[in-house]
């Protein structure tokens, strides 16, 4: 209902910390400490009484949002968890990692079910780092190290044969650097996605029903690391390292106005 923000982080080889805020009240309401490191890519589930995290620790794990209890850890990566999803019942999760893989999982035991994407050598090339859920249906975003977004669908329905990439749906045209975002528009069928070079950020939003982008956002100057659609469809976020917001137009593609979301006072240091 947006009344709820979470965020992830922490402090390097310290701890991970989650934060629950007040959106109406811009109060925070409960914060949460956890591993000996930073977390990433949180994610409510649909009824919002569930929030699971990734972690530098290879793990993933989910909260109950009204206290803060874990209720599930799961350990089958082999490096750092970079985001998390639902699937629309609640039942399961997905994971995606630096190891190259989306695993799904039944929340409620922490089995682990299925390597969504290929196990095959070189079939993803680099850690992933973006994921999002088909906002109707379970199917599932992913992007990463190589640029090219992918869509998956969560359930396998035939045997997993070595070399196959069965459940890859559709695979969409690369993006300069490596994706750090990903976000669909309320029916799906467009996505937005954010990238980055050592030098410059781009940002592009996708018809998922077609490979190639149907616009480029222009602006960025420096990496952008996060992408959103308005609830209405109408207008696309982005944001990155230099500090603004870019908002612009889904129907043409064009920069509606541009902010800074911080007061940035500069400071003198003071003579000895």
């Amino acid at each position: 209902d947006g009344k709820m923000l979470a965020t992830t982080g922490g402090n390097p080889a310290l701890f991970g910390e989650v934060q629950f805020w007040s959106v109406p009240e811009f109060k925070l309401v409960r914060s949460f400490t956890t591993t000996n490191d930073t977390l990433f890519g949180g994610r409510f589930s649909d009824d919002g009484t569930l929030f699971a995290f990734g972690g530098a620790d290879n793990s993933a794990r989910i909260l109950r949002v009204a206290d803060g209890e874990q209720t599930l850890k799961f350990d089958a990566h082999a490096d750092w968890v970079t985001g998390t999803a639902f699937s629309k019942d609640t039942k399961h999760m997905i994971s995606i990692s630096r190891d190259r893989t989306v695993k799904l999982s039944v929340v409620e035991s922490g089995q682990f079910i299925d390597n969504i994407t290929s196990i095959t050598p070189g079939a993803l090339r680099g850690g992933l780092l973006a994921i999002r859920r088909h906002p109707q249906k379970d199917e599932l975003l992913v992007a990463g190290a190589d640029g090219e977004p992918k869509l998956y669908k969560m359930i396998r329905t035939q045997a997993r044969v070595i070399g196959d990439d069965f459940n890859r749906l559709a695979t969409f045209q690369a993006m300069p650097g490596r994706v750090f975002s990903l976000d669909f528009n309320a029916d799906g069928t467009r996505f937005v996605a954010v990238s980055s070079t050592s030098e410059k950020g781009f940002a592009r939003i996708y018809d998922t029903s077609t490979a190639a982008p149907k616009f480029e956002l222009a602006g960025a100057t420096r990496g952008l690391f996060a992408g959103a659609f308005a609830p209405d469809g109408k207008t696309v976020v982005t944001a990155g390292f230099d500090g603004t917001v870019r908002v612009y137009s889904t129907e043409n593609g064009q920069l509606l106005r541009e902010f800074i979301p911080v007061t940035v006072t500069p400071t003198v240091a003071g003579n000895r």
